[in-house]
């Protein structure tokens, strides 16, 4: 099984959207340039612990940073590391 995040529609999802696939699929998927697997897999929403500090997330490598905010549903322009940062910031104030 392998996280893949969409880059463009597939079958009835959305750009965006966080899939879990079996490796095959997952392959099929980025070999269609529909998608790449994720660097690392990212909690579940119900695992609160596992979430980066602020200065944690700040550390993290770009494509990451952009997983995350993908993941907690985290909308606004993310297109540099300190605009991320800052999104992530307001999102942990507002929980």
């Amino acid at each position: 099984m392998k996280e893949v995040l969409l880059s463009s529609r597939y079958k009835d999802y959305k750009p965006g959207r966080i899939l879990t696939l079996e490796d095959d699929e997952a392959s099929q998927v980025v070999a269609n340039g529909l998608g790449e697997v994720m660097d690392s897999p990212i909690p579940s929403d119900k695992d609160d612990s596992a979430q980066p500090t602020l200065d944690a997330f700040a550390q993290l490598a770009a494509g990451v940073q952009k997983e995350w905010l993908v993941k907690l549903q985290i909308d606004g322009d993310s297109s540099n590391e300190d605009k991320r940062v800052a999104l992530y910031a307001a999102y942990l104030q507002s929980t």
